[in-house]
């Protein structure tokens, strides 16, 4: 397809099967999507350091289809140095890519949160113990009350991207408690854009998850509307509030 109203660029871990599925079901029409890998299999924490050096490459090759937007496709990576890791990021990738506006994940998860202003919120990943704890301690940082969580515990892209939708939904539905305004569902490889809007119909409350949020986020920043794109939650209807 041509892209007449925006070409959206990726950098994604090359174990990533779910992240280009996801965001080309959401697209609206005349917005293409193009993507570049970055040696990631493993999903610790020494994995994830290791990934993030490649960042420059795999931004200059990208950088190639002249994106409007080029995105740090990871939710883990753009997180792991803590508060101001994901401006850093931004940073080597315009370094690159001068002519493009950088993003990350966790930049797109941000802004998500500012629509709705809520504070308390549940989180939902599949990392281990130590990436999710990195992860807690990074909203916690930026001043959101995470009130419950749950982590799946998976060391391989493999293990995240083969867990099927339902499990993940009831996962969401025993970890949320009554004092959760928010449910946010983390990382790009995990399977959730099925289970939006069923999660906010039966929880009553907004879903954000990382894929979702990077294409909401991504339209913004190119100048594409998001109106009419129905199905997968809330946040589509939404624009940053001033």
């Amino acid at each position: 397809m041509y892209a007449w109203r925006a070409r959206l660029g990726m950098m994604i871990p090359s174990s990533n099967v779910t992240m280009e599925q996801e965001l080309y079901r959401m697209a609206p029409e005349g917005v293409s999507i193009h993507t570049g890998r970055m040696n990631g299999l493993g999903c610790n924490a020494e994995d994830l350091r290791k990934m993030d050096e490649e960042i420059e490459p795999c931004a200059a090759l990208v950088g190639h289809a002249e994106p409007d937007v080029l995105l740090f496709g990871c939710t883990s990576g753009s997180f792991l140095g803590g508060p101001g890791w994901e401006k850093t990021i931004c940073d080597r990738i315009n370094a690159v890519v001068p002519d493009t506006v950088a993003c990350t994940t966790t930049d797109a998860i941000l802004n998500a949160l500012k629509v709705y202003g809520k504070k308390k919120i549940t989180i939902v990943n599949p990392y281990v113990d130590e990436v999710s704890q990195l992860e807690t301690n990074y909203f916690r940082n930026m001043g959101y009350d995470v009130v419950s969580e749950f982590n799946m515990g998976f060391r391989l892209g493999h293990d995240i991207f083969s867990t099927l939708p339902g499990h993940t939904y009831r996962v969401c539905r025993s970890t949320v408690t009554e004092e959760t305004e928010l449910l946010f569902i983390s990382c790009t490889n995990l399977r959730t854009i099925e289970i939006i809007d069923p999660l906010e119909q039966d929880l009553g409350i907004p879903v954000i998850t990382s894929n979702q949020a990077s294409m909401w986020e991504m339209l913004r920043l190119a100048g594409v509307s998001t109106e009419g794109i129905n199905g997968y939650g809330t946040l589509m209807k939404h624009a940053i509030p001033d």
